[in-house]
């Protein structure tokens, strides 16, 4: 193919062998190979620090490190420093629960880098504190920041010199979001212009288009045609059409582009995942841009994965920038099958430019006739330990999930949802949970169990502990969401308990909110304790002793037979300090042993939240 003392090789996108040989004085050497190695360089992506808390009941703990990560080729994470020792479990998902508070580092090295090239790596930062403060002051707490992808250690994440708390709004369950986009204001800059359309992320839907929200930016040729959007809006000519003004040979030929869907299992079960395929086919002379293909996923599928970042999962919408004439493009988009169909897919034309002039071919449609197996069963069953609490006691909910189905089969990808209602009107307030299977997040309300085998030895369980803030009847539901294959049997489907919350009777000690607030207000600035009724009397009637702790079991307070006056039915016990200074706001514990009228001691035992 060549001769001389060099060779230049085209091109290449794959490892390439040639064979080289010398002649000097007509006599000629054999074929040596000398090969061309194309190496792949895998990439670490595009890494996001975090935060997350030590303590469960004030917010969020495990951390998926993958999670952090977008755009990333397959690798392997390592601790590399931190306040302890940190392991990583096979999924990569990290537990900070009881660690100390501090910086974390984990790096992230990738492992299909092929030679020459070699394998990169990228650390991410994952500050860890206990959440129930805040340390930054910008009005939330750590949990809270947690929760929305916050750094509770910086007052401004985005650092466009607004405070968290002013950006996130009033409503934590519904942060502020002023274009819209899906990304949290506090997590959009309304001064960082990421795609320099001139618009301030935190008002552009589209930070990495340049085109919206404003396409005559002088940056925008929507239709291809060598002129930018605003010079064809300014001279007169039409932004969207590549024949105006200047037109080409082919631009009297018809647009027809052809819309293809398959999927590779038509016969799929419930459970089955499948991909489909979407393939669009330029079947013109020319090029069409700006194509829009709507695919939007039926309920009784369940979105995995998709081969494009151009496709949108939640809309259903497939961009496609532009598509050269006689070319395709192709689409992939796994799902899992989770209802009994028969389902419909469809795959349509929705916009281009030009138009297409042939709508013969402008969707596709695949049809798969699941059926739920029959046999599959989960039977939910939720018990409490107590279900006539006295206002401000601690309860646990117990749900226990067992597989009874009669074919044998194990079931995955269970979800159980129960949510702890919030607002002024709820009877319970998350406190903790533990499980002996799978996670349970308390924002969302479900608890997700990777895998349960059949029989009751592998049923598994999740306890909530809540406290009961308010008086009255209420209820709470365990109910299953999914699983895959799905249950057959909805009669044992959800199980409810109900709660009565009662006040304590005169007669005994016990706090008359656990709450308290010394900040001179005049309201609720002693923790007080309920002796008697009007008509009893307090040295006759009642003997008691009480200590109260920190969380890290320092004591802080201890009194015993504080006295009233005859026509007190409380007394105070304390206002909030140690040895004449304020301790900070949080969570203490008191254990207070009392007796009525020389009766046997009663030990008693529970929380108290100090708010500053």
């Amino acid at each position: 193919i060549a001769f001389g003392e060099t060779y230049t090789t085209p091109s290449l996108n794959a490892t390439t062998t040639y064979y080289v040989e010398a002649t000097e004085n007509e006599c000629t050497t054999e074929r040596q190979p000398v090969i061309a190695r194309i190496g792949f360089q895998a990439t670490t992506g595009t890494a996001q620090n975090a935060s997350r808390c030590n303590i469960a009941a004030n917010g969020l703990t495990s951390l998926d490190l993958d999670s952090r990560l977008s755009g990333a080729d397959p690798g392997v994470w390592v601790f590399v420093s931190g306040p302890e020792d940190v392991n990583i479990n096979s999924t990569n998902v990290v537990d900070f629960e009881g660690l100390a508070s501090g910086a974390y580092i984990f790096r992230f090295t990738t492992t299909n880098s092929t030679a020459p090239c070699v394998n990169s790596t990228i650390d991410i930062t994952v500050n860890v504190s206990d959440c129930e403060s805040d340390d930054d002051n910008d009005g939330l707490l750590g949990g809270q920041e947690v929760a929305l992808g916050l750094d509770p250690n910086n007052p401004d994440t985005d650092g466009d010199g607004i405070e968290d708390g002013e950006e996130v709004g009033a409503d934590i369950a519904n942060p502020l979001d002023e274009d819209n986009d899906g990304i949290i204001d506090a997590l959009d800059s309304n001064t960082d212009d990421a795609d320099n359309d001139g618009v301030n992320d935190q008002q552009d839907p589209a930070n990495d288009n340049p085109c919206i929200p404003n396409r005559f930016n002088g940056s925008c040729d929507t239709d291809g045609d060598g002129l930018s959007d605003l010079d064809e809006q300014t001279n007169g000519s039409d932004p969207d059409d590549p024949c105006d003004p200047v037109a080409t040979p082919n631009c009297d030929d018809p647009i027809d582009l052809e819309v293809l869907k398959s999927v590779d299992n038509i016969d799929a079960q419930i459970g089955d995942t499948v991909v489909f395929e979407i393939m669009v086919t330029n079947l013109s002379d020319r090029t069409v841009r700006a194509i829009v293909i709507g695919d939007l996923l039926e309920l009784g599928f369940d979105f995995v994965s998709k081969s494009s970042v151009d496709y949108d999962e939640i809309s259903g919408i497939w961009d496609i920038a532009e598509l050269e004439a006689g070319l395709s493009v192709v689409l992939n988009i796994t799902v899992t099958v989770s209802e009994e169909g028969p389902y419909e897919n469809m795959a349509t034309l929705l916009e281009s430019i030009p138009s297409d002039n042939n709508p013969a071919n402008d969707e596709s449609t695949v049809t798969l006739n699941t059926e739920v197996p029959e046999g599959i069963d989960l039977e939910v069953i939720k018990t409490v330990d107590n279900k006539s609490p006295l206002l401000g006691e601690q309860i646990t909910f117990t749900i226990r999930v067992e597989n009874k189905s009669k074919n044998g089969d194990i079931i995955r990808d269970i979800e159980i949802e129960d949510v702890l209602p919030d607002g002024p009107d709820a009877g319970f307030i998350y406190v903790s949970d533990i499980s002996t299977a799978g996670d349970y997040n308390e924002l969302t309300g479900r608890w997700t169990i990777e895998s349960l085998e059949i029989g009751e030895q592998n049923a598994v369980s999740l306890e909530i502990t809540v406290s009961v803030p308010k008086e009255g009847a209420f209820s709470n539901i365990a109910t299953l969401v999914k699983s895959s294959p799905t249950d057959s049997n909805e009669a044992n489907n959800s199980s409810t308990v109900d709660v009565e919350v009662s006040i304590p009777t005169p007669a005994d000690p016990g706090f008359l909110f656990n709450q308290f607030s010394p900040n001179g207000d005049g309201t609720n600035d002693v923790l007080r304790i309920n002796l008697r009724d009007s008509e009893a009397q307090v040295d006759k009637g009642i003997n008691y002793e009480i200590v109260i702790y920190d969380r890290y079991g320092n004591l802080v307070f201890e009194g015993a037979n504080l006295v009233a006056s005859e026509t007190q039915t409380t007394v105070d016990i304390w206002d909030g300090t140690y040895k004449g200074k304020e301790v900070p706001k949080g969570t203490y514990f008191y254990i207070m042993n009392y007796s009525i009228n020389n009766e046997p001691v009663i030990l008693d035992k529970g929380w108290i939240q100090l708010i500053r």
